[in-house]
């Protein structure tokens, strides 16, 4: 070969960039599936929307790198929600879509990114705002907004960001699902146990609207022993169909005038049975079933079905039996009348211990306030207040995984995760 051959050969060869000429890579779709990764382990339905907003919100803030990252609902049942250094309110985010809108088609072009310039729609009114990225999110009806606000570093959006936001919208979609699914099932229980409690009602009308009077009374023991909100919900439904059984009773027994015989009283204590029947198949109100089946039971050990034990009681039926009593001595029950509300309370503490759960009786007399305000009456708003508690539990992390966006997110964060040489 000759020389100049060499030379030309030579001379082809393309040496590879110094490191100083190379650009750097953009770890940032890393980091938002990574962070999408660690907000679907810690997301949890009863927890609510708006911490699941927020929660969610705040990631996307350090992923976008913004000031504001701010979700603004149109007809969607999840609240409004803002995360990052510089919050926004509402009417804010509000009057600004408003602007935007005069001269954008949200149905064609889903995104809009704009900065600040002369002819910006909004510049006049919000001189702050130097740069904007909106998602919008639609079905059937609009549902909201996803609103990311001026960046915090140097740069401005570009459609890179808008992808970046695409898998947050996504969540914002689920949960939005989610909470419709809770009012669908919520106004299907309230139904239920509505009809429920007037047959009841109506099988012994001496008892009128013991079943929403338990049913606040538990609650409200329930909210001095500090329980959760959730669990409030789960105790409300439980007094509320604490004695369901009573439907498969006969009338003659419940409205016989004067003490029933050995046989009728058996009979009687059958309801439990009857009533854990009627709500076993239902997965919705399997934490209250406990309490339908052992709220006779008593503290020593003397009650029914099981005779169970102190602690060996379900805590939710210790509640129900405190409150289920309570009602029963201050409105009266079969042959007995009412008694006055010191001597309903002085029973209960003396047979505390005996019958029934001393800290859950500590628990009624530390509430007596809140007890005197209750009056008979059907079901209210008291069931409105906590029925969303209750059927959270309806919605857990399983139905989050088994979304099958999110489960493709899911597997590619983790294969991210697991990639060599990952800097």
């Amino acid at each position: 070969m000759s020389s100049s051959e060499t030379c030309s050969s030579s001379c082809d060869v393309k040496l590879p960039l110094s490191t100083d000429s190379m650009q750097p890579m953009d770890l940032r779709p890393w980091e938002a599936l990574l962070t999408l990764h660690g907000v679907m382990q810690r997301w949890r339905f009863c927890r609510g929307a708006g911490a699941n907003l927020h929660m969610l919100l705040s990631s996307g803030v350090h992923v976008l790198a913004v000031e504001t990252l701010a979700w603004l609902p149109s007809e969607s049942p999840l609240p409004f929600a803002c995360a990052g250094p510089v919050p926004w309110r509402q009417g804010d985010c509000a009057r600004l879509i408003t602007l935007i809108t005069r001269e954008h088609d949200w149905l064609s072009q889903p995104s809009y990114i704009n900065h600040q310039t002369q002819d910006s729609p909004w510049l006049r009114e919000f001189p702050q705002l130097r740069h904007i990225l909106c998602l919008y999110l639609a079905e059937q009806a609009p549902i909201g907004w996803l609103l990311a606000i001026n960046k915090t570093t140097s740069e401005r959006f570009r459609r890179t960001d808008t992808a970046l936001l695409q898998p947050f919208l996504g969540l914002i979609r689920v949960l939005h699902h989610s909470v419709g699914r809770i009012q669908e099932l919520r106004e299907l229980l309230f139904g239920f146990a509505r009809s429920l409690t007037a047959a009841i009602d109506a099988k012994d009308p001496r008892r009128s609207g013991h079943s929403e009077r338990t049913a606040r009374i538990a609650v409200a023991i329930a909210r001095h022993l500090s329980l959760s909100d959730a669990d409030l919900g789960e105790i409300y439904l439980a007094g509320l169909l604490h004695d369901i059984g009573k439907l498969g009773l006969a009338e003659a027994l419940l409205r016989k005038p004067g003490p029933w015989t050995a046989e009728e009283l058996q009979r009687f204590q059958q309801h439990v049975y009857v009533g854990y029947t009627f709500l076993a198949d239902l997965p919705a109100l399997r934490n209250i079933l406990p309490a339908v089946l052992h709220h006779h039971e008593y503290y020593d050990g003397s009650g029914y079905p099981d005779g169970l034990r102190g602690e060996e009681i379900p805590l939710i039926a210790r509640i129900i039996a405190v409150a289920d009593a309570y009602d029963a001595l201050s409105t009266g029950y079969h042959d007995q009348s009412a008694l006055p509300i010191a001597e309903v309370e002085q029973r209960l503490q003396q047979e505390a211990g005996r019958k029934w759960d001393p800290r859950v009786v500590a628990a009624l007399i530390q509430a007596r306030e809140e007890l005197l305000a209750i009056r008979p009456g059907g079901v209210g708003q008291s069931f409105c207040q906590h029925m969303e508690h209750a059927l959270q539990h309806c919605l857990n992390q399983e139905e989050l995984r088994n979304h099958s966006f999110l489960d493709g997110l899911q597997d590619l964060a983790s294969d991210l995760e697991q990639r060599p040489g990952r800097s």
